[in-house]
């Protein structure tokens, strides 16, 4: 891993909010390099909150199972051409102190408007999940 794809991201750390958002919104690919990452929060094993420059605010949707993603100190996105875009399926690497570096697939990158829509939204769709 290169030192560029381990950027150190310091620790940080609804309703479905879907409905606020504009069809153009929802289409649009969502795309960044890591060097746009300025903190990030794991709220759990399958969803990061992730806050960009310009006050830009995201939902990363990890692939299940990420074990230790929760309590991950840094991630980074591998070598590739400096972007990872939503449904590319690229991997973030993460670290974390019991268990080392490890990696895990992002299924989905959205914009949200705070940490705390973040949050709601990953725990409305886990509760959803729960209830079929």
């Amino acid at each position: 891993m290169s030192a560029a794809a381990l950027s150190a991201l310091v620790a940080g750390c609804a309703t479905d909010n879907q409905a606020s958002r504009t069809d153009a919104d929802r289409s649009e690919p969502v795309c960044f390099s890591d060097y746009d990452i300025r903190s990030f929060n794991p709220v759990d094993d399958e969803f990061i909150y992730v806050e960009g420059r310009r006050d830009s605010h995201y939902l990363f949707t990890m692939q299940r199972g990420c074990i230790g993603l929760r309590s991950a100190n840094v991630i980074g996105i591998p070598d590739q051409p400096g972007r990872i875009c939503a449904n590319s399926l690229d991997d973030i690497i993460y670290r974390d102190m019991a268990r080392g570096q490890s990696s895990c697939r992002i299924l989905d990158i959205e914009r949200v408007n705070s940490r705390e829509e973040a949050r709601e939204l990953a725990e409305a769709r886990k509760k959803a999940r729960r209830e079929q």
